[in-house]
């Protein structure tokens, strides 16, 4: 009988060390432009382990292939490293923030949110398009966020 609680520890102690160990990702990308044809796009991407959620939503005007969209897939475990050594070199595993107050006509907002090894971090950069041009945390935000899409687009 008292190999019985031996056992279940062995068991929970498995999956915490599971459960830290895995990696998740959370994307929030919003783009809006105010004026007489005012409109939004919000992206938002999730990747749990290898398990990986992305949507697309547009209001207001609307483009030809402009369609709300949701989309669900794995990637492989090649995919996911890249993905954790692209946060790791353009420095987006640490908590950060850039905000730049503007009353401009477009607006931005990136929330990056990402768990690995039980360590979280979030990255949220927001302000005028033109005001984010150049600074380093939007660019390479904006790169990581390339990357994963051009990864959705070859995703079953």
């Amino acid at each position: 009988m008292k190999i019985l609680p031996v056992i279940f520890g062995a068991l929970m102690l498995q999956y915490s060390v599971a459960t830290a160990q895995t990696f998740s990702l959370s994307i929030s990308y919003y783009t809006a432009e105010k004026s007489k044809d005012s409109h939004s796009t919000t992206e938002s991407i999730s990747i749990n382990g290898t398990a990986v959620v992305y949507s697309v939503k547009y209001t207001g005007r609307r483009g030809p292939d402009q369609t709300d969209e949701t989309k669900s897939c794995v990637f492989t475990s090649e995919q996911i490293t890249k993905i954790q050594k692209t946060i790791t070199s353009k420095n987006l595993n640490v908590t950060d923030s850039l905000i730049i107050n503007s009353t401009a006509m477009s607006s931005v907002a990136i929330s990056i949110s990402m768990t690995k090894d039980g360590k979280a971090t979030k990255i949220k950069v927001k302000g005028s398009s033109q005001g984010l041009i150049g600074k380093l945390l939007y660019k390479n935000s904006l790169y990581l966020i390339s990357m994963v899409e051009k990864m959705l687009e070859r995703c079953r």
